[in-house]
């Protein structure tokens, strides 16, 4: 397969997807995502079948952007509720920040600590289940001409 050869490497990203997180997101740290994913994705699929069986188990592993984002809420807003019950009611006012913040994401798909999680690289669901498609469509057709 070579490097022309489009059906070697499936378009994932579509810039029509409705994703509010992507949508809210620099389009540098999109474009940079969606390169690592497309090379992963090449990678996987020129490595045969067991690369990308190998591949769907790292997905099934992999934290999307919500998750890692839940588990900061929790950890934060833990850390700052015992402390603001602890030793100064002043850490409450972060606690709370974060609320806000977490409501923010509900509402919009944006919160302050989202940037940082996907310059660290985390994906959302939608450009994970993308991957997995390809991949699976890629398998099957590996199946269906062997």
């Amino acid at each position: 397969m070579n490097g022309n050869d489009k059906a070697s490497t499936p378009a994932l990203f579509d810039a029509r997807v409705d994703d509010r997180v992507r949508k809210h997101t620099a389009p540098g740290v999109n474009a940079r995502i969606d390169r690592l994913t497309n090379a992963t994705l090449k990678e996987s699929v020129d490595g045969g079948r067991d690369a990308m069986i190998a591949r769907l188990k790292e997905l099934d592993r992999e934290w999307d952007v919500d998750r890692a984002l839940m588990a900061n809420f929790a950890i934060i807003g833990t850390l700052t509720h015992e402390l603001g019950r602890r030793h100064h009611h002043n850490w409450t006012y972060l606690f709370r920040a974060q609320l806000g913040f977490l409501f923010m994401h509900a509402l919009v798909g944006w919160c302050p600590p989202l940037p940082v999680l996907r310059r660290l690289g985390f994906r959302t669901a939608k450009e994970i289940a993308t991957e997995r498609a390809a991949l699976t469509d890629q398998l099957r057709t590996t199946a269906l001409t062997s």
